[in-house]
């Protein structure tokens, strides 16, 4: 099977499909140039003020209004596959400017909820933020995985009366052998809660190009809270000794998994048993 030439880039690929019961799908993550803005869904508040009450004493740094100069961050949590190691962030840093401020609006039990990702540098931590209708903080977590990441636009989508879906792919800026995660976190009234990860292997030697990437549906079915469809595309391109010339199609495959709503346990379930089955093969061979 040949896969299309988009997986060559190594670039995640999102399908997501919500049914017409969980209403319109909101836009995507929005780049935040002026933290001293108003923020559009929450009156009389500005990004600075939500901010705040994760950076008390943050300012905004002149002339550069999409950056915070920091001195301390209060108490995070790390989620998932991420580390504590990144909140040792020192005393005095950059939040926003070329790091990146994201966020994003979404309804949730008829009340709006904004959430915010903020790229702390390479020695801090990267958050995700959630704020309620008032602007006042819910929860905030901990997304960054390891020392070079490069934090993707977050996508926010709705998966039923319950909660929300946020997505964030996190991976080393190198080349070579590297690979990248998707973090799957549930929002919901009160905070943030890991759902799973799936880590894409990304390599290329003189002979092989390797490369993964990863398609997401998000599918109701009929109970409170939408099923997770997640497929893993792979590719193999083998070369010739000189490392240029292609030796025949790219071979492909394709894994299979999902996660679902276990009413009883409140939380999603994996069944991921094909993603488990490459991940380990993978482990082996790179």
């Amino acid at each position: 099977m040949h896969l299309p030439a988009a997986f060559r880039r190594y670039l995640a690929v999102f399908t997501l499909a919500v049914a017409s019961a969980f209403a319109t799908i909101p836009a995507g993550a929005q780049s935040i140039d002026d933290l001293t803005e108003a923020v559009p869904d929450i009156p009389g508040k500005k990004w600075l003020d939500l901010l705040r009450q994760l950076f008390p004493g943050a300012v905004a740094s002149d002339p550069y209004p999409n950056r915070l100069k920091v001195h301390r961050i209060i108490a995070v949590r790390s989620l998932g596959f991420t580390s504590d190691q990144w909140m040792m962030c020192g005393e005095d840093w950059d939040v926003g400017g070329d790091f990146g401020v994201e966020a994003q609006s979404y309804r949730l039990a008829g009340k709006t909820r904004t959430v915010v990702l903020l790229k702390g540098g390479d020695d801090c931590a990267d958050i995700a933020a959630l704020f309620d209708e008032k602007g006042k903080l819910v929860d905030a977590v901990n997304v960054k995985g390891e020392r070079y990441t490069v934090m993707m636009i977050g996508e926010v989508r709705p998966l039923g009366r319950l909660g929300a879906l946020l997505t964030v792919e996190s991976g080393p800026e190198v080349t070579g052998k590297a690979g990248s995660d998707t973090a799957f976190i549930l929002i919901r009234a009160g905070g943030f809660a890991a759902i799973g990860t799936v880590h894409r292997t990304n390599s290329r030697t003189c002979r092989e190009e390797v490369g993964e990437g990863i398609s997401i549906d998000v599918v109701p079915e009929g109970g409170p809270m939408a099923r997770i469809n997640v497929e893993q595309q792979r590719f193999i391109q083998q070369f010739a000794e000189d490392c240029k010339t292609k030796l025949d199609n790219e071979a492909g495959a394709i894994f299979k998994g999902y996660w679902r709503w276990d009413a009883a346990k409140g939380a999603y379930e994996p069944h991921l048993d094909e993603l488990k089955t490459l991940a380990d093969w993978n482990e082996k061979h790179f």
